[in-house]
């Protein structure tokens, strides 16, 4: 017997689900922080982000949609963070999508010698952003399960 398997779910993917979004956002922040102290201590949480974020909103070469669709509270956490750090105003999916794939992009060059100072304040309120909101989602999943577990 023969088991297919999909190598597009084994990839990580970002969700408002994930507890550890919030820590590895606020990493980022602070190692872009750094950056603009002019005191790098390294990029390993930026280049995770950067990963995870391109991974999951980039199109496989041919094909029209993304690798990963995002559900309702991931969509939402994006948008939040994007509209935090002052980017362009969203107005699609595909909008959204592809700033993803941008900040993603300049995410991962970040930490290059040349970059302009008010890109990394972006990226980095971007990230404050997207540490900001899934912890709001994360509390407001605690709360209804609080709720729900005390009217049962």
């Amino acid at each position: 017997m023969s088991i297919v398997t999909n190598p597009r779910l084994k990839a990580p993917r970002l969700s408002a689900a994930d507890p550890n979004l919030a820590f590895l956002a606020s990493r980022a922040a602070i190692e872009l922080e750094r950056i603009l102290q002019d005191k790098p201590m390294g990029i390993k949480a930026i280049g995770e982000l950067a990963s995870l974020l391109k991974q999951s909103a980039s199109q496989a070469p041919g094909a029209t949609e993304p690798i990963r669709l995002w559900d309702p509270a991931t969509v939402s956490l994006i948008r939040n963070a994007i509209a935090t750090a002052g980017f362009s105003q969203i107005a699609t999916i595909d909008d959204l999508m592809s700033r993803a794939v941008s900040i993603a992009e300049e995410l991962a060059t970040s930490a290059a010698p040349s970059e302009d100072k008010a890109d990394i304040r972006r990226l980095r309120s971007f990230c404050i952003g997207l540490a900001n909101s899934a912890v709001a989602h994360e509390r407001s999943q605690i709360q209804s399960a609080f709720e729900k577990a005390h009217w049962s």
